[in-house]
């Protein structure tokens, strides 16, 4: 069963969004490390276990959103799921950027987060949690 078939059409998760989209995985990473992209807003959707060898899932990531952050395009980030990897890369990154956090992956987690991102966009202040 698809997840379309599960979740309503009204879904944050099923909508387009108003920006481009591109979908980041390990085969796309290192292509787009080139590319030239401006105000980047990252959505990290992970799911981990630290008690398993899971080899080094962070390595690629962190080169990215560090090379983002020092061309001063990354302006945040939202990570849902397991808190393992935003552990890991938090410490690593620029401490006025914003981010936000759910465990839930969930439309209405992320809805709420895009809610928060639209108030910082706007100049308003949004506290990470």
């Amino acid at each position: 069963m698809a997840i379309a078939d599960r979740l309503p059409l009204s879904e944050p998760l099923l909508q387009l969004p108003e920006a481009e989209v591109l979908t980041v995985t390990r085969q796309t990473l290192p292509v787009l490390m080139g590319d030239r992209m401006e105000d980047v807003w990252v959505q990290i959707f992970s799911r981990g276990n630290p008690f398993t060898a899971s080899g080094d899932g962070v390595t690629p990531w962190l080169k990215f959103l560090r090379d983002l952050g020092d061309r001063g395009q990354l302006r945040g980030i939202a990570f849902y799921g397991s808190p393992y990897l935003r552990d890991q890369l938090l410490p690593h990154l620029p401490p006025n950027l914003p981010w936000w956090f759910s465990h839930s992956q969930l439309g209405d987690a992320q809805e709420l987060i895009l809610s928060h991102l639209r108030l910082a966009l706007t100049g308003i202040n949004s506290t990470p949690s």
